[in-house]
């Protein structure tokens, strides 16, 4: 089993590095900007940190179960906005561009390795419910800081949601909170199924 849970976690660190490396070598100044790069970035290092654990024949302790849990909450929020958000906000085409490349293994290929991984693999460690409010703070601290850069004009977007100084508060406000709301709700359901 350990072989396996190696073996699946190189896969996906593969597949992070071949699609973080790609984007970065493209040398694209504000990549950062971009919530699917964090959150990838952020499942890598969990990837890794897990790893030494299974490795050094460690318990995965609570505090990198829930780290963990919030990278893969933090990959299935990249997944769901691309789906069933930015396909139809950005364009119809993006459904024939947007799936290929980078654009597949970090929206498509790693969230679904790791929603896998977590749930064929990872242990479950015991959290209230309290607890798995910490899966809000990444796209919390995210959306918190592009909105700031948005409203400075440092930023511009990058998702149209973010745009506030290009639409009505009201319509800002709402997309903050379905999308930072909605990530509590995934990492219930993620750690109610995980047996």
């Amino acid at each position: 089993m350990k072989k396996k849970i190696i073996v699946f976690n190189l896969l996906f660190l593969i597949c992070e590095l071949v699609g973080l490396g790609i984007i970065m070598l493209g040398g694209n100044k504000s990549l950062f900007e971009y919530y699917t790069v964090d959150s990838n970035l952020f499942a890598l290092i969990m990837t890794v940190v897990y790893l030494y654990f299974v490795c050094a024949n460690k318990k995965i302790n609570k505090a990198i179960y829930l780290l963990r849990l919030m990278s893969l909450v933090s990959l299935m929020i990249t997944f769901l906005v691309v789906l069933f958000i930015l396909t139809f906000m950005v364009s119809f085409k993006f459904l024939f561009w947007g799936y290929y490349g980078t654009n597949l293994i970090l929206h498509i290929i790693c969230p679904l390795l790791l929603l896998y991984i977590y749930f064929k693999f990872d242990e479950k460690v015991k959290v209230n419910k309290y607890e798995l409010i910490y899966n809000m703070i990444p796209t919390l601290i995210y959306a918190i800081i592009l909105i700031i850069l948005n409203i400075k004009g440092i930023v511009d977007g990058p998702y149209a949601f973010l745009r506030f100084n290009f639409q009505p508060l009201y319509q800002s406000v709402l997309w903050f909170i379905l999308i930072v709301g909605i990530t509590y709700p995934i990492g219930y359901i993620l750690n109610k199924l995980k047996k």
